[in-house]
């Protein structure tokens, strides 16, 4: 949707009203076909492995959790949806990524499966639309950084930012620590995160705003190739993103 744009400047557009946004991407005709599918096959689940051998119910469904990166690990997704997501032992509570344990603590119940209730329903449908609509934008960091945006504000400590993969690759970005420190042990990490980043400014959004545009800027930035017209309405869409964008630079 913004792929023409520099990514800051995409990135402020969803910002800025992120709903909007978000609600064009889910009155699109393959968003809600993809629902209304969705609905259709989760119907005829008994069990965990009838939504194991369809891909397409798998793939929303991780999709709703941001966990597409499992899609087609059978072995894993197993363990996901049939251990005892209270014990310790389990798949989910040794991953320190808390998307696992969500997804395993929602899909736990199948007599009637969790997955046909209406309200684990409604909050997979809702997840979706977010989801999908971050991966739609992609390209060069902007998923990456809206996803940030989204998650800041339930960071309360070190631990969270090393525990989520996403959130680690934004700061690597924005204190261009480089790709080397993920091979360091986590001790290592939580040390030198410790030192360089403030747990506060992740509940002030202008500084979240800061953390992610030199994130984006990390990635590199090129200019639109195509008109972005038909991205703003009125007849100073053009305009106004270009000033944006040079507000953008100016404030990172």
């Amino acid at each position: 949707m913004l792929e023409s744009l520099p990514n800051t400047v995409g990135y402020r557009l969803v910002t800025q009203d992120r709903a909007k946004w978000e609600t064009r991407f889910a009155d699109r005709k393959d968003t809600t076909k993809d629902i209304t599918d969705f609905r259709t096959r989760a119907a005829k689940v008994t069990s965990a492995e009838d939504m194991l051998k369809d891909y397409k119910l798998m793939k929303f469904t991780l999709t709703a959790y941001g966990l597409e990166s499992e899609l087609g690990k059978t072995a894993v997704l197993r363990k996901l949806l049939t251990e005892d997501p209270a014990s310790d032992k389990s798949f989910a509570n040794r991953m320190v990524d808390p998307r696992y344990k969500q997804f395993a603590q929602d899909m736990a119940k199948w007599d009637p499966p969790a997955i046909q209730q209406p309200d684990v329903q409604a909050k997979m449908e809702k997840n979706y639309i977010t989801n999908a609509f971050e991966a739609s934008e992609g390209a060069n960091g902007l998923r990456a950084s809206l996803y940030f945006k989204r998650k800041a504000e339930g960071v309360t400590s070190v631990a969270n930012i090393i525990g989520d993969k996403v959130m680690m690759e934004v700061m690597r970005g924005a204190l261009n620590l480089g790709d080397k420190f993920s091979m360091l042990d986590y001790d290592q990490q939580k040390r030198i995160l410790t030192k360089r980043v403030n747990i506060e400014d992740f509940q002030d959004p202008k500084k979240v705003d800061q953390m992610a545009q030199r994130y984006l800027l990390a990635h590199g930035q090129s200019e639109p190739t195509s008109t972005v017209a038909t991205i703003l309405s009125g007849g100073n869409g053009v305009n106004s993103i270009i000033g944006l964008g040079m507000t953008l630079r100016l404030s990172v």
